[in-house]
């Protein structure tokens, strides 16, 4: 090995000035090190090298200068970071000729291993300067150094015109004349087919905008700096341009992004410009964003200059069904910001015609996208490694985003302001993304390090591929940010906070026959408005006056064939913003999702419908089911270093029904800890108790710890109190619920174990309880093989124990489930469950309110089967069967769930169907009926008409409510209407007497967003 090097002292990243010896003896050890292996290597003080801070941030003119003069050919640096007990290393090799980064490498490894992890790093560094010795043996004498330009200062009158939009900074210029690297385009000529696309598929030109001329200068988008220099035909570089440095003089910002920000990459060193991705044995990415001098237009075109200039990011690997192995389907993506946005696009190859591609929903947040072909981004802005923001495009212009919580829970009524686009050309589609900075929330300071991810979804083949390797059992790959990879070089603008006021205006026509006394045709109008401000970049504080939700849809019929309470989700958009803040006793991340859930309650996510929830937004503004005004509130949300912080307190109005006006107070606060864990505590009140006099509140402290990729524990603590409220001293005591769980979610095996409590007296009015006065003990077990058959993609077999018993220790329930189930390469999915079930009744109730269930002790069984039809067909959805021993009865249903009948991409039906025959030996025979039926035409990705009707047998009713909505600018949207609920307990079609009216509404809802 030739040469001499100097190793300057290593920077400590995580500040602990106390672990500052560590950086010392790193470089001593290393200095040691090479000098055994016959490289001339010295220890060299930072103290007296006089650039060492722009050498360590990878200036090439600073590190050309020290080289000089310390008179050495190599200069080795780099940084540590200690968390706990877990230490990594990073360590860079410059060339001190020519400032090229030789090689990187980072080794983690526990703290009680500091030498080992210190010989692993000396091993790579003797690695990297053997390499560079042969490179140097082989290179000419190298010419003097030349100093990076300045920066050029701000455009005045009489300097060049600034390069137009899709230009580029810190790129290199090309040369005039043809393209090197890229094999099958001949100088001038039109654009072949490029090398590793679709088998099979012919080169030629390729079609991207009608009217550009075969064998011209490409010329990019229209811009007053003229046409973009280097290409083929171009006729040289620009005028007036300043010169650029070479790309060996502008090496990746790695320890400029480390260092800068406080982050350590969870990956492989930021790659060397002009090279866009670097990727390390395991798998993991770190992708350089790329500055542009001027936004870029989205049309979904990709015919800029950019995409020839700058190297695509490739390499995409499957998810499912190989996990680990090269997609097969080439994709194609780059990433771009201006000052004011980041930009996402992808050149997604086809070897099958656009007939045989899955698009057939265009509306926005609709489910059925995730059933489509479709690309997909997801930013961790934070770079905590389990919250972001998602993104998702199909090729028809569909789109949907969403917010992630703790690798999970996602939130598809998060709803930003961003602009995308698709297009087609010779050999698949193209998408382009418009990100606006003020659409995101991020941690402080201008340059960022941020989690990425990219997916694509090739639904006719049902292969899922992302940018990094994700596990199996990880599910959903956008919500494993663990494994996500890296984004390095986005400067955001400083002063980014956001400002936005949202007036509305409504008004309406009321009719409602059941009131007293009755209304008819009553006309109305109101308003109010929405204030949102970032009191930081990353704290957003919301406020609201006069809120109104009457644009929402109603909420879906449900049969409820047990003695407890139903759950309905919350659909109105003010609580569904960053509401996976305030989600408690979790588990992290898709633990437990495999899991599934007993025909009446019992086993499911995260414990099931039986763990109550202390915080149920659907609490404040609805009581009994009818609407309580809210007068106003506000909201905090967001992050302060590794704490998410979360805050709501509403106002609402007294009512005619008797309802008090009360204030609603929710606070929330969790912490980041080790890599994928967290703990929290939480607070709910309100000012007038439902069961008391007084207040109620709520407290309770959580945590979820994640290990490995599917390890995970998990639980709570909770207390409730009811002032006014005397309890007897039985209940004394039992204000209270606690749980204690652990899940292997893996994708071969699963297993989980819950220990559940909940007391008779634990009472969380802004919660929501839907069994209490019961201890419940759970455990389950899964074997989910992949076989090697060309239909089957995996076999499950599953069983589960599930028992409860009361306060009095009386057993109330026990449920043995086993369940076998089979999912097919078309993504049909077939499953069989048996179950037997023992239930003490304590009281009477009337099961979907009309079947009387009486007092007593019931051991029964039943099978269940059911077949999913893929979502990617025309018609879908879930034919199933349950028939077996229903309490002291039979019970034989059938049902048809989750229907979808796509007519055109724009229009669908979504049919449900239940029929229940349940026979009692005494009570005698009911037939229990559940019809529901959403109609969605959508004209444009902003703008359809959904239509909801349904009929339900425990109110005799059948009632349809329809909804026009269009967001005529983006943020600004127009709703049109209309509810109407009708009798039909004595409707006969013999009597061809239309059902009696019970309430109708029409209302127009406006409102208009003004963003700062």
């Amino acid at each position: 090995m030739d040469g001499t090097a100097a190793i300057l002292s290593f920077i400590n990243i995580s500040g602990d000035s106390a672990d500052d010896w560590i950086g010392t003896g790193i470089a001593e050890s290393l200095a040691a090190d090479l000098n055994r292996a016959g490289v001339g290597a010295t220890r060299t003080e930072t103290a007296s090298v006089p650039r060492a801070t722009e050498v360590g941030l990878g200036a090439p003119d600073a590190i050309v200068e020290t080289g000089r003069i310390l008179g050495v050919s190599w200069l080795v640096t780099g940084a540590y970071q200690r968390m706990g007990d877990r230490l990594r290393i990073t360590a860079r090799v410059f060339d001190a000729a020519t400032a090229a980064v030789l090689d990187a490498v980072t080794v983690d490894g526990a703290f009680d291993e500091l030498f080992d992890v210190q010989d692993q790093v000396a091993a790579q560094v003797r690695r990297m300067l053997a390499s560079g010795s042969r490179l140097a043996a082989a290179r000419p004498a190298p010419a003097p150094p030349v100093r990076a330009q300045p920066p050029v200062p701000a455009a005045e009158p009489t300097q060049a015109p600034r390069p137009g939009p899709g230009s580029l900074t810190g790129i290199p210029e090309r040369r005039p004349g043809p393209m090197t690297g890229r094999p099958g385009r001949p100088p001038g000529g039109p654009m072949t087919g490029r090398p590793g696309g679709p088998p099979g598929r012919p080169g030629g030109p390729m079609t991207g905008r009608p009217g550009r001329p075969p064998g011209g200068p490409m010329t990019g988008r229209p811009a007053s700096g003229g046409p973009m220099a280097g290409r083929p035909g171009g006729p040289g570089p620009e005028t007036g341009a300043p010169p650029r440095s070479e790309p060996a003089e502008q090496p990746a910002g790695f320890s400029s992004a480390t260092a800068g920000s406080g982050v350590i990459i969870d990956g492989p060193p930021p790659p060397v410009a002009p090279e866009i991705v670097a990727r390390d044995a395991a798998g993991r990415a770190t992708v350089r964003a790329v500055r542009l001098d001027a936004p870029l237009r989205v049309d979904g075109v990709l015919d800029d200059g950019i995409y020839e200039t700058v190297p695509s990011i490739e390499g995409f690997v499957q998810q499912l069904p190989i996990e680990g192995a090269p997609t097969t389907e080439r994709t194609e993506a780059w990433i771009f910001f201006s000052d004011d946005a980041v930009y996402v696009a992808a050149r997604l190859w086809s070897s099958v015609p656009e007939s045989q591609w899955i698009a057939n929903e265009m509306q926005r947040d609709s489910f059925q996208i995730i059933n489509n072909d479709y690309f997909s981004v997801g930013i961790d802005t934070f770079y905590d490694r389990r919250n972001g923001f998602a993104f998702m495009i199909t090729p028809i212009g569909g789109f949907f985003d969403y917010e992630i919580t703790d690798e999970g829970n996602p939130n598809n009524d998060w709803n930003p302001i961003w602009n995308s686009s698709t297009g087609r050309f010779d050999g698949g589609w193209t998408v382009e993304m418009e990100i606006p900075f003020k659409s995101l929330r991020f941690q402080s300071g201008q340059n960022q390090v941020w989690g990425l991810q990219l997916g694509r979804r090739i639904r006719y083949k049902n292969e899922t591929t992302y940018l990094t390797t994700v596990p199996i059992s990880a599910g959903p790959g956008m919500f494993r940010l663990s494994a996500a990879g890296t984004l390095v070089g986005v400067e955001v603008p400083t002063g980014n906070r956001r400002f936005e006021i949202k007036p509305y205006a409504i008004g309406s026509v009321n009719t409602n026959l059941t009131s007293t006394p009755q209304i008819l045709n009553e006309g109305a109008g109101d308003g109010g408005i929405d204030v949102k401000y970032g009191i930081t970049q990353n704290l957003t504080a919301d406020f609201t006056y006069n809120t109104d939700f009457a644009q929402v849809e109603a909420d879906e019929a449900q049969l409820n064939l047990s003695r407890f309470n139903l759950f309905f989700p919350e659909k109105r958009e003010f609580f569904l913003e960053g509401r996976g803040i305030f989600d408690f006793g979790r588990a992290a991340g898709n633990a437990g999702g495999q899991f599934r859930a007993s025909r009446l309650g019992g086993s499911g996510f995260f414990g099931g419908g039986d763990v109550p929830q202390v915080f149920y937004s659907r609490r404040i503004g609805l009581t009994g089911g009818e609407t309580v005004p809210i007068l106003g509130g506000a909201r905090l949300t967001g992050k302060a270093g590794r704490y998410s912080i979360g805050a709501l307190n509403i106002q609402t109005d007294d009512t005619s029904g008797g309802a008090l006006g009360t204030n609603f107070t929710a606070l929330r606060v969790k912490r980041d800890i080790l890599r994928r864990s967290r703990i929290g505590g939480i607070f709910t009140g309100r000012s007038v108790s439902v069961s008391g006099n007084d207040t109620n509140e709520a407290l309770g402290l959580d945590a979820a710890f994640s290990f490995y990729d599917n390890v995970n524990f998990y639980g709570y603590y909770a207390r409730t109190r009811t002032r006014g409220l005397e309890l007897d001293s039985d209940a004394q005591g039992n204000e209270q619920s606690y749980q204690a769980a652990f899940a292997y979610a893996g994708d071969l095996y699963g297993l989980q174990a819950e220990h559940l409590v909940v007391g008779d007296a634990f009472n969380p009015e802004v919660g929501f309880v839907r069994r209490d006065d019961f201890l419940r003990n759970y455990v389950l077990a899964r074997y989910s093989p992949r076989p090697s058959m060309d239909l089957v993609r995996q076999f499950t077999w599953e069983g589960s124990y599930d028992y409860f018993e009361n306060g009095a220790g009386i057993t109330e329930t026990r449920i043995a489930q086993g369940i076998f189930g089979v999912e097919l390469e078309n993504s049909d999915r077939f499953s069989a469950n048996y179950e037997r079930r023992y239930d003490f009744v304590p009281q009477e109730f009337n099961a979907a309110g009309v079947v009387p269930i009486p007092v007593g002790e019931y051991d029964y069984q039943s099978i269940f089967l059911s077949y999913a039809m893929g979502q990617q067909r025309r018609v879908s959805g879930t034919l199933s069967l349950w028939s077996g021993d229903y309490y002291h009865g039979t019970i034989n249903a059938v049902g048809y769930q989750r229907g979808r009948v796509e007519i055109t991409p724009q229009f669908s039906l979504e049919p449900g169907l239940s029929v229940n025959h349940i026979s009692l030996p005494v009570e005698g025979t009911y037939t229990v009926p559940l019809v529901t039926s959403r109609v969605t035409y959508t004209f444009t990705p902003r703008m359809f008409f959904g239509g909801l009707v349904q009929y339900s047998p425990v109110s005799d009713t059948i009632s349809a409510n329809l909804r026009l909505r269009w967001e005529y600018q983006p943020g600004s949207e127009l709703f049109v209407v209309y509810n109407d609920q009708r009798d039909v307990a004595d409707f006969s079609f013999g009597a061809r007497r239309w059902p009696e009216l019970r309430n109708r509404a029409f209302v127009i809802k406006f409102n208009r967003l003004f963003r700062f």
